[in-house]
């Protein structure tokens, strides 16, 4: 089987894997197997290509790149998931989140990586070695790319990074509803984690006050990825 073969393979299996009624109805045990068959997999196709880096994703010519699908006004979008986050901060009494211009290469950044190398997709990992999500490391890479953020003080976090992946195609001359539709998909499914779950408590962490939000689509798979990047503040 090709390079690419497997690729498709997996990215059938991955799909069907992910789908909401498989994982409605998936027990502990079906979800841990879902887990191992993914990171198996990844690791495999892995050894079939050069070991990728991300430090130079970040270079000014990739991320001022405004544009990643031609016919969605991304304005609204993010104006409308910005929206979302708000009015349920509001409910909450928790001061609004606003858009910090330095999250959004940090923002651009990974959603292009992990859309051009879809096998990352669920992956906050900077590095080969970490698992799943190396704050420490993380917290460098937006370093690397003069995104600094205030001293911790009581092992309070200072920014927090929530990744998605939908299903996305359209045609139209106008695709920004759908795209909204999409990213509504997304939203609800952060607000479902509730109280216990790390996209949940991102969007209502008190202590945060700026976000950005990127979208990068990969058309061979067709899949839309959405990075959220959360911080108490961004040190000028």
């Amino acid at each position: 089987m090709t390079e690419q073969k497997k690729k498709d393979y997996l990215n059938i299996i991955t799909s069907i894997l992910n789908e909401p009624n498989v994982q409605r109805n998936a027990n502990s045990t079906a979800k841990i197997l879902i887990k191992e068959l993914w990171e198996r997999s990844a690791s495999e196709l892995n050894k079939l290509k050069k070991t990728k880096t991300t430090s130079n994703i970040a270079k000014k010519s990739d991320w001022t790149n405004y544009q990643t699908l031609s016919n969605v006004d991304f304005d609204k979008v993010r104006s409308t998931l910005l929206s979302w986050h708000n009015d349920l901060r509001a409910e909450k009494w928790i001061e609004k989140l606003e858009y910090h211009s330095d999250l959004e290469k940090s923002a651009v950044a990974w959603a292009k990586e992990i859309a051009d190398n879809w096998l990352t997709q669920w992956v906050h990992k900077r590095t080969e070695s970490d698992w799943f999500y190396n704050y420490n490391n993380i917290k460098d890479w937006f370093n690397n790319l003069n995104v600094f953020f205030p001293n911790e003080t009581q092992w309070k976090a200072v920014f927090s990074e929530s990744v998605w992946y939908r299903y996305y195609k359209c045609n139209n001359w106008d695709c920004t509803d759908k795209l909204i539709e999409s990213a509504k998909k997304v939203f609800d499914s952060f607000i479902k984690e509730w109280e216990k779950g790390t996209h949940y408590k991102a969007i209502v962490m008190p202590h945060f006050s700026r976000i950005w939000i990127w979208f990068w689509l990969n058309p061979t798979t067709n899949m839309v990825y959405v990075v959220f990047h959360y911080a108490e503040e961004v040190v000028e």
